[in-house]
């Protein structure tokens, strides 16, 4: 005879889906994947229960469900105030209470002044109307465009730039073929990103970037998700920044990068050719760095830092003025808070410790000196270009108040960029070059390969 289930029992394995999917579902896995099956399976199973005696059926839960609609319709504008207004160091237990607590309020007040009253007459027929029609209006028109100068070329300046440049790990003259290069800038997307600005500026330059590619003294390896065709390639990034490097002994090189979070596994450099994985942790990074001051001894090495507001400790890979990003971030910090930390990764807190203790050991013993007593290695944080306040965690997110400073990937924008790469030139002693102020078309960034 057929196992009849109760209702108490198909609800019980509802829930526990539910719960499961709340520590295995993340960013990267959930929708519109597979793994956003188990969720809305147990949501499904927990309906159609229609378990009586469920202890969901108490007052609380149910106000809750009858609220949770509004309370969805008022949490997007209350986030999007917040990433406008606050970085995430503010993000405190009590700051994250009050917070749910305005949205659960107003979620209320929205149910019973709007949702319940159901008032839907010739009169909200008219403002529907009015408001569609805007609405279609203001998109076609492309927004407003007195909101920003130069709509047309908006886009252009508020994301990040990567396409005009060649992107498969190899060595490329960038700029004015005719001029000798001002530096070597080496490394992954987190290079890439300043590439633009500094082509604006009128500099030359040799560039050895691919996304997705940790490429150093005795590790490699490229994202999963890296083009298949440049994978190959990855290992060759740094060996062309050294072969260059030798070519241009007096120009300094600049290594930016996604040091560590980015990469779970690297493989360690074999002469056999065997290839092992290893985890990626602060030793690898430590390592790799000890091994540029061997491999670079009388050259002066700039390591930049990973930017502020980029915090992905928890696998957020947004910038956190990004609204989603800010959903995810008051969840995972809600969810640190009652089950922790269990990330396998190191964060970019600890990667920037790391990074800036090493350098100053490998300057402090003087490991990159050459006989003649040449070499330097020195750590360069851009965030003081646009962080401000007594702790530097004032972060001005918005350039001229309209252009994003990071795409929703953590990278830094073209307009972004301008701030970071001035005080790079600085860093290094180089001229600024020709310092865009405005945002109306100039020179195309190109290259002459």
């Amino acid at each position: 005879m057929a196992c009849k289930l109760s209702p108490a029992a198909i609800e019980a394995f509802g829930l526990l889906l539910i719960v499961v999917s709340i520590f295995v579902v993340t960013d990267q896995n959930g929708w519109p994947t597979a793994a956003s099956i188990p969720p809305l399976v147990g949501a499904y199973l927990c309906i159609a229960a229609n378990n009586q005696r469920s202890w969901l059926r108490f007052n609380v839960f149910q106000q809750l469900g009858l609220w949770s609609y509004a309370i969805y319709l008022v949490h997007w504008p209350i986030l999007a105030y917040l990433a406008k207004f606050f970085s995430q160091e503010m993000l405190s237990t009590a700051f994250l209470v009050i917070m749910l607590a305005c949205i659960f309020a107003l979620g209320a007040i929205m149910h019973f002044t709007v949702e319940r009253s159901r008032a839907y007459g010739y009169k909200f027929l008219a403002l529907y109307l009015i408001l569609l029609g805007g609405s279609f209006g203001a998109a076609s028109a492309d927004g407003f465009p007195q909101r920003v100068q130069n709509q047309l070329y908006y886009w252009q300046f508020a994301t990040y730039v990567d396409g005009p440049f060649p992107r498969d790990a190899l060595a490329h003259k960038l700029g004015n073929s005719s001029q000798q290069p001002s530096f070597l800038l080496a490394g992954d997307s987190f290079s890439r990103h300043y590439i633009s600005d500094f082509i604006d500026r009128g500099f030359t330059f040799i560039a050895i970037t691919q996304p997705g590619c940790y490429s150093a003294h005795s590790y490699y390896v490229s994202t999963p998700d890296a083009v298949p065709e440049y994978y190959k390639n990855c290992p060759l990034l740094y060996t062309d920044l050294l072969r260059e490097a030798k070519q241009h002994p007096d120009i300094p090189i600049i290594r930016a990068q996604r040091w560590g979070e980015e990469y779970d596994e690297v493989i360690k450099r074999n002469q056999t050719g065997k290839e092992e994985r290893v985890p990626m942790t602060t030793e690898v990074v430590q390592q790799d760095l000890y091994g540029m001051a061997q491999d670079f001894k009388g050259h002066d090495v700039y390591i930049i830092l990973l930017p502020r507001n980029y915090d992905q400790p928890y696998g957020n890979r947004q910038a956190l003025f990004n609204l989603k990003l800010l959903d995810n971030t008051v969840s995972n910090a809600i969810a640190r808070r009652i089950i922790g930390n269990n990330s396998a990764t190191i964060d970019s807190h600890e990667v920037n410790r790391i990074l800036i203790a090493t350098i100053e050991d490998i300057q402090k013993r003087g490991l990159i000196k050459d006989a003649q007593g040449k070499g330097s290695m020195h750590y360069i944080d851009t965030s003081p270009a646009y962080c401000h306040g007594p702790q530097g965690n004032e972060c001005e997110l918005l350039v001229d108040g309209v252009y994003p400073r990071f795409d929703p990937t953590g990278h830094f924008t073209w307009a972004g960029s301008i701030a970071p790469n001035s005080l790079i030139l600085k860093e290094i002693g180089l001229p600024q070059g020709r310092v865009r102020t405005d945002f109306s078309p100039r020179d195309v960034p190109h290259f002459d390969d």
